[in-house]
């Protein structure tokens, strides 16, 4: 109900409009400390790095797969590409590298470019309205400004940083009046982390409610959106991933202003970082689950050291054996020695009161040997008006089994589900050897029940009861990372990436086909990350129902 209230009074309110606000920035002890910080744990260069501040210095920004010129004559007012492009146009990401590029190497031309970005945004948005001033890019753009200044705000010319004072503090406004609360979620605790923020880097009585507001809602989202295993309720690796990079900018903060944390805080968040390293492949890239891609959250090793430095808690070593996230509903088996990682998503779709992300991927699994990704899920490709989005959410799209034509939820939209199928599991019948299982029944009937066993080292053997109508169809599918070539040999799927060799045999089974980049409707894609899309190959077990089930065995060793 709060939900659809809000719905209709933000459209009541209309466009946003900024107003001028009287407040000033907070000591300089305190941006200073922040600067300390910010260089004492740098962000890794791929994320964050000297290639990304070079191209930015020629106007060059890479999103999203691919280059916007970003120059003088650049209207800040207009949508630019489709609507999640725009978005991460107006987060002003790459201004973090040309701050840090600057910092330490004092080259004039970074600190001219973030001035041109920031003087020219102010210039063709000061009328609002538009994705400049949508809560949710002022919410990531707020935290890339804050580090601008920290670093540099001081070799900036002076007028520049006065107009990223004033600026700031009518963004901060305008989210404040304009949090996300018909959407909630991810979106509403982002808007609260960059509020939290705000009320730190800035003094006078709309900051301590901006303050106020924005830590008593980080600190309710720890409670609310994390779950008792410590994995973000929205059940997403990516989302996961950026509301602990959040939370814990908030709290290091929080610790140089002398602002008290809560204990239970620090916990909930040294529990976050946990979850997310059993979500991490080896390779540092993120398993795909619901909405997931990688290079758009900040790196796992990154966030797990500032994590241990943050809560004062050192995480226990990556060992050798099984783990399972109970409340979430990912189970998996590890071994850090040899990069063998297996990771299956047997729990509820997510939280209803907000299922965006969601997509069909129960019971699907995923698969590293050597550290290599093997057996994928495919990721997301885009948002609105992007052409992957329904294969990216639905059932064909993971490495699951499908009854017939029907999906286990009710996928419509870019972000919606009506009914959603029944998910029950995970259920570890045994560690050693692993061995576990799951059930989902879809929402318009349709059952399947996997197992999955590990009797060797070697080895996984996956069992697929799939129940439906007399004479109707049902698939297994199995997608197998880009990087792999796949062929038959004989009755078995064979596939290779430099020394791994990975042998595929289903039984019983009436047809086993490969597919690769098909289109009409879209099969055997993978999304390394936003807008890249790359054809995989894609194994596909047909059967009849009623059929007994069907016994899947992978085995892999060095060629």
């Amino acid at each position: 109900l709060e939900q659809l209230w809000f719905q209709l009074w933000r459209r009541a309110q209309g466009a946003p409009r900024p107003r001028s606000i009287q407040v000033t920035p907070a000591s300089e002890e305190f941006w200073k400390a922040l600067a300390e910080m910010l260089r004492g744990a740098p962000p890794p260069g791929e994320w964050d790095g000297t290639e990304i501040a070079q191209a930015a210095i020629d106007g060059h920004w890479r999103l999203l797969g691919e280059t916007v010129l970003v120059d003088a004559q650049l209207d800040w007012g207009r949508r630019v590409g489709r609507p999640l492009h725009s978005f991460h146009l107006q987060y002003h990401e790459p201004l973090r590298a040309l701050a840090r590029f600057a910092d330490q190497s004092g080259d004039p031309r970074a600190l001219a470019a973030i001035a041109t970005v920031v003087m020219r945004w102010i210039e063709t948005t000061s009328a609002g309205g538009g994705d400049a001033w949508h809560p949710y890019p002022i919410s990531v753009r707020v935290s890339v400004w804050f580090e601008v200044l920290a670093l540099v705000g001081a070799q900036l010319p002076a007028p520049v940083t006065k107009a990223m004072h004033a600026s700031l503090a009518s963004q901060l406004d305008v989210l404040a009046r304009r949090r996300e609360r018909q959407i909630g979620a991810n979106h509403l605790q982002r808007n609260d982390a960059a509020l939290a923020l705000g009320g730190i880097g800035f003094v006078g009585d709309d900051a301590e409610r901006w303050r106020a507001v924005g830590l008593a809602g980080t600190w309710a989202a720890l409670e609310h959106h994390v779950l008792d295993d410590g994995l973000h309720f929205e059940r997403s690796p990516m989302y996961h991933a950026g509301m602990l990079a959040d939370v814990l900018r908030v709290m290091e903060c929080c610790d140089l202003s002398g602002i008290a944390v809560p204990p239970d805080a620090r916990r909930r968040t040294s529990r976050m970082a946990l979850a997310l390293r059993y979500l991490t492949r080896p390779d540092g890239s993120l398993h795909h689950f619901n909405d997931t891609a990688s290079e758009i959250a900040p790196p796992t090793t990154w966030l797990i050291e500032r994590a241990e430095a943050a809560t004062h808690t050192k995480l226990a070593p990556v060992v050798r054996g099984a783990w399972v996230l109970p409340d979430a509903g990912y189970a998996g088996w590890q071994d850090p020695e040899t990069g063998t990682r297996i990771v299956i998503d047997a729990g509820a779709a997510g939280p209803r009161e907000q299922p965006g992300h969601v997509q069909c991927d129960a019971l699907s699994f995923e698969l590293c040997l050597h550290g290599l990704p093997v057996v994928v899920n495919a990721g997301v490709h885009g948002y609105d008006q992007d052409p992957y989005r329904e294969y990216s959410r639905s059932t064909r799209g993971h490495s699951t089994a499908q009854v017939g034509r029907r999906e286990q939820h009710e996928i419509w939209a870019t972000f919606r589900v009506a009914r959603f199928g029944m998910v029950e599991g995970p259920v570890v019948h045994s560690r050693n050897p692993w061995t576990v299982s799951g059930r989902v029944t879809g929402y318009a009937g349709g059952t399947h029940v996997r197992r999955l066993e590990m009797p060797t080292d070697a080895t996984i053997r996956i069992t697929d009861t799939i129940l439906g109508d007399e004479g109707e169809p049902a698939f297994m599918r199995l997608l197998l990372h880009p990087s792999f070539t796949v062929a038959f040999e004989g009755a078995v799927v064979v596939a290779r990436h430099q020394d791994v060799v990975v042998r595929i045999h289903s039984e019983p089974i009436s047809q086993v086909r490969l597919l690769r980049g098909a289109e009409g409707p879209p099969e055997g894609w993978y999304f390394p990350t936003f807008g890249s899309a790359e054809p995989a190959c894609v194994l596909i077990a047909d059967l009849a129902l009623p059929s007994g089930p069907l016994v899947t065995t992978i085995t892999w060793g060095a060629s």
